[in-house]
């Protein structure tokens, strides 16, 4: 399987293999041994005799511990280059659905190259639909790529979905076409003003080593979505970095978990628990200012954060920080009233990204109006933060 990786990845001569690849881990045996070993992930190999010819991976359920939101991802569909062309990559999406959908998957999510539109067409072909569209999300051998995201929502989703809230307008506009392409509405949209919460005293966010022991007093996520994402893991060289953050106002008032890439100069925000509403932007600004002072190697390009579609005023503070919507999940979370969408926001960090991503006419109109829709928020971001 590894070898596989290795053929279809290449690196640069003297570079480790994996460098310019999300996942590095599935260019090793050893990498390819402990994700097997994992009982949330589940691997699907095509042979020709006893020879692999395509991998396809997944884990069946991304939900935080204690909670079952149905979400599974997929990860790493690849075709030995002889092979291509011949229907394996389909055949492996389709039999990886198939699998999911079996053990109560109900929210199919593959985030999808534009660089290698391979998985792009392999998954359409599924019956995937596009919800989102990331910008400058990869560092792929110093070359700056793109991330089509690609959804398939079971019927069960549906039935259990909420619209009894309202969204932010910003939210809205993406919202609206993702769920069009799902035959689905979109929630009802409402203006908002960036929460500002009353403080009696200042916030001082201190760095940790782990935040397994979380103080009682913390309501929840506070409307960040925490979901346990596939992530690259270092494979000889520093290159995924977990941070741990806690805020302090004599007290623990606040708890976060961030990962960084440093190759694709990427952060996400995988959770962020707050003790009252309010200060989720705080934080969340708090963190970005001390994870762009850290010597890194390079400029961190973006951050990334998923967020609840009925947390109106939290989109309003992310906008006023520069982030932008970019990927809008329908039906996502489970919650007390049925399920309910979500949003990833996206903020550029750095000044040295292109303009904007080149057109890809090949893949269609519906893709097309879902990045034109990105890249006006995207540019109304930067020219508010000035990048």
């Amino acid at each position: 399987m590894a070898a596989v990786y290795r053929e279809a990845y290449p690196t640069r001569p003297g570079s480790p293999a994996g460098s310019g690849y999300p996942f590095p881990q599935y260019m090793s045996a050893d990498g390819l041994a402990r994700c097997l070993r994992d009982c949330d992930f589940r691997w699907l190999t095509a042979k020709c005799g006893q020879e692999v010819i395509g991998c396809f991976g997944a884990v069946t359920c991304s939900s935080q511990k204690g909670t079952d939101d149905g979400v599974a991802e997929l990860t790493g569909l690849v075709v030995s280059r002889r092979w291509r062309g011949k229907g394996v990559g389909q055949f492996l999406v389709r039999a990886m659905c198939r699998e999911l959908e079996d053990a109560g998957a109900l929210f199919l999510l593959a985030e999808t190259r534009t660089g290698n539109l391979g998985g792009w067409k392999a998954t359409t072909k599924a019956g995937f639909t596009p919800i989102g569209f990331e910008p400058f999300a990869h560092n792929i051998l110093g070359r700056q790529e793109h991330m089509i995201i690609m959804a398939k929502v079971l019927p069960a989703a549906y039935e259990k979905r909420t619209l009894n809230y309202r969204t932010s307008a910003a939210a809205h506009r993406l919202g609206s076409v993702c769920s069009r392409l799902l035959g689905q509405l979109a929630p009802p949209s409402q203006s908002a003003a960036p929460y500002t919460p009353v403080l009696t005293g200042s916030l001082i966010l201190e760095s940790t080593t782990s935040i397994e022991v979380v103080p009682p007093s913390l309501r929840g996520n506070g409307g960040i979505v925490g979901l346990r994402r596939i992530r690259g893991s270092n494979q000889g060289e520093l290159r995924f970095l977990d941070r741990y953050y806690a805020m302090r106002q004599k007290k623990i008032v606040g708890v976060a978990h961030v990962s960084v890439d440093l190759e694709d100069r990427r952060a996400r925000i995988l959770r962020l628990e707050v003790e009252f509403d309010g200060l989720q932007a705080a934080f969340l600004q708090n963190i970005l200012s001390n994870l762009q002072s850290e010597e890194l190697p390079q400029q961190l390009a973006s951050a990334v954060v998923d967020v609840r579609a009925d947390f109106a005023w939290l989109h309003a503070s992310l906008l006023d920080m520069g982030f932008f919507p970019t990927v809008y999940y329908p039906a996502f979370l489970t919650s007390e009233s049925g399920r309910v969408d979500a949003v990833q926001f996206t903020r550029l960090l750095s000044d040295d990204l292109d303009d904007q991503p080149e057109p890809l006419p090949e893949l269609g109109p519906a893709l097309a109006e879902i990045v034109c829709i990105v890249l006006a928020a995207c540019g109304e971001a930067r020219d508010l933060t000035h990048i």
